[in-house]
């Protein structure tokens, strides 16, 4: 019986990106709750400026060590985890903007792209293992004895193309791999 093909895990399961989601939620539900305090005069303006900036630094962190824990290498140093994090910060420190869910739709893009990227990278991989295949057999088909000249120049291109563009394929999945993690 022939057995099943690994599927490369997610470098975030499924599981831990719903309780990532959850998180992002409940932080953007006291958010929300804490905007009821405005209706008291002065002191509630002063209570939610202070709070909710609180919220805000302790949402921030938490998301960060919550993927930390989960996802170790990936980097928050690259530009779109790095603005999808503090872009939630900044549209939460904003007034009117703060009603928006700022922190879920954060963590959903950061999950979102890992994800992406992931099956990009696998995509290149796949590619350039079929397109590698594919050079050799025009390869060894421009070897045959007896073949048309033109022939055997177009395989013997083809052969070279390909070789090419599986490298290519290979280079830019170790590429992307790298700008991704760490």
């Amino acid at each position: 019986m022939p057995s099943q093909p690994q599927q490369k895990k997610h470098t975030i399961s499924s599981q831990a990106g719903a309780i990532l989601i959850v998180i992002a939620l409940l932080f953007d539900v006291l958010q929300a709750a804490v905007q009821y305090a405005n209706a008291l005069p002065v002191i509630g303006t002063i209570a939610v400026v202070i709070f909710t900036t609180l919220l805000n630094v302790w949402a921030y962190l938490t998301i960060w060590f919550a993927f930390k824990l989960v996802a170790p290498e990936i980097s928050f140093m690259k530009p779109k985890r790095a603005l999808a994090l503090n872009g939630g910060l900044l549209i939460e420190l904003i007034p009117i903007l703060n009603a928006l869910p700022a922190w879920t739709l954060a963590t959903v893009v950061i999950i979102m792209t890992t994800r992406g990227e992931e099956a990009l990278v696998n995509t290149l991989e796949k590619t350039a293992g079929v397109v590698g295949a594919a050079g050799k057999v025009a390869g060894a088909a421009s070897k045959i004895p007896g073949m048309n000249k033109n022939l055997k120049e177009g395989l013997q291109k083809t052969s070279e193309g390909a070789k090419n563009t599986s490298e290519f394929a290979r280079e830019k999945a170790k590429q992307i791999q790298g700008t991704v993690w760490k």
